[in-house]
C-alpha cells in the first residue's frame, strides 16, 4: 500500500515544450524533501493538454529520473475506458509503480459504468490502482457504495478522494474496508481526512515545499493529530502568494520557471488552513527549521490552456 505524501508533479515548460532539466531539478527536490512518491501527468501536470506521446514520454523520464527512489504512480485516466487501458499499460511498460485513474469525465456514466471501466483497466493491467474522484472536473460523484465495489477489485488499491465532503470520505472508507486505502485529494482536508483513517495526501502544494508537506503526513500517520493544529498569535510575512516576478521556491528549483499550460492558478482559496498546517509541520522539523517562510496565494504561468484552480 502507498502511504504517506505523494506529489501531484507539475509538468515544467519553456518555450511550449517539456523542459526536462526543470522536471529533473523537480524530481531530486522532492525526493530531498522526503516525499513519499510522485504522481506525474495527474491534474496538476496538465495531462489533459499534454499529446499522447509527450505524456507517455514524460512518465518513462519521471520512471528513469527517480531511479526506484520512491513510488511513481502515473496519471493514465481517461474517459475513454479503451485509451486509459492503452496509458495504463504504457505506464507499466515504462516501470511506474501504480497507475491514479480520473474517474470518466463528460461522459457522465451511471455507477454501474463507473465500476465497469475500472474493473475492465484492472483486467488488462497487473498494476495497482488508485480511483480518482473529483466530482468538480467529472460532473459524477463515485458513491461510497460503487466504491466498496471497486475495493473488492484485487488490483484496485485505494482511492483520491476530491470530492469535498468529509461526510463522504468517511462512508468510502467505512465502505472499503481497512485495506483499501483512501488519500486527501484536495490538500487543506488533509488533516481530517488522514485523522479519520486515510493513508496520505496526493498533495500539489508539495511541489512547493515537499519537506513540510513529508513531515505532515508521517506525523498523521503515526496518529499526531495535533500536527494540524493551526497555531494562534503567530505572524505571517503578510504575502498570500508567491510573487510573480520571480520563480517559485523551496520545493521547485529556480531553474524550473513552471511555464505550465494553465494561464492562471490560484491557491488562495483556504490558504490560511494550509498554511497553519505547514507552519507547525515545519516547526517540528529539525531538517526544515531553518527555511524561510513560505508565501501562499495567486500566481500565474504561461500556458497552453486556460484553466483556475489545481487538480
Amino acid at each position: 500500500m502507498f502511504t504517506g505524501c505523494m506529489t501531484a508533479l507539475i509538468t515544467p515548460f519553456a518555450g511550449g515544450d517539456v523542459d526536462h532539466r526543470a522536471l529533473a531539478d523537480l524530481i531530486e527536490a522532492q525526493i530531498a524533501g522526503g516525499v513519499h512518491g510522485v504522481v506525474p501527468c495527474g491534474s496538476t501536470g496538465e495531462a489533459a493538454t499534454l499529446t499522447h506521446d509527450e505524456h507517455i514520454a514524460i512518465v518513462r523520464e519521471v520512471v528513469r529520473l527517480v531511479r526506484g527512489r520512491v513510488p511513481v504512480i502515473a496519471g493514465t485516466g481517461s474517459n475513454s475506458t479503451a485509451e486509459a487501458i492503452r496509458l495504463t499499460r504504457a505506464a507499466e511498460e515504462a516501470g511506474t509503480d501504480g497507475a491514479l485513474l480520473i474517474s470518466p469525465y463528460y461522459n457522465k456514466p451511471t455507477q454501474e459504468g463507473i465500476y465497469r471501466h475500472y474493473a475492465a483497466v484492472a483486467e488488462a493491467t497487473r498494476l495497482p490502482l488508485i480511483v480518482y474522484n473529483i466530482p468538480g472536473r467529472t460532473s459524477s460523484n463515485i458513491s461510497a457504495e460503487t466504491m466498496g465495489r471497486l475495493s473488492r477489485v484485487p488490483s484496485v488499491v485505494g482511492v483520491k478522494e476530491a470530492s469535498g465532503s468529509l461526510a463522504h470520505v468517511l462512508e468510502v472508507i467505512q465502505a472499503s474496508g481497512p485495506d483499501f486505502a483512501v488519500y486527501s485529494g484536495d490538500d487543506i482536508l488533509t488533516l481530517p481526512i488522514m485523522a479519520a483513517g486515510g493513508k496520505g495526501v496526493i498533495a500539489v502544494t508539495a511541489n512547493l515545499v515537499p519537506r513540510d508537506f513529508a513531515t505532515l503526513a508521517e506525523a498523521l500517520l503515526a496518529g499526531d493529530a495535533g500536527a494540524g493544529d493551526e497555531p494562534r498569535g503567530e505572524s505571517h510575512s503578510g504575502e498570500d502568494g508567491p510573487r510573480p516576478d520571480g520563480p517559485l521556491r523551496r520545493g521547485v528549483p529556480p531553474s524550473a520557471h513552471v511555464h505550465e499550460r494553465a494561464r492562471t492558478c490560484e491557491a488562495r482559496e483556504g490558504a490560511p488552513r494550509v498554511r497553519a498546517c505547514l507552519r507547525v509541520a515545519r516547526r517540528r522539523s529539525p531538517s526544515s527549521s531553518a527555511a524561510p517562510p513560505v508565501a501562499w496565494g495567486a500566481f500565474s504561468w504561461r500556458s497552453r490552456a486556460t484553466t483556475r484552480g489545481f487538480g
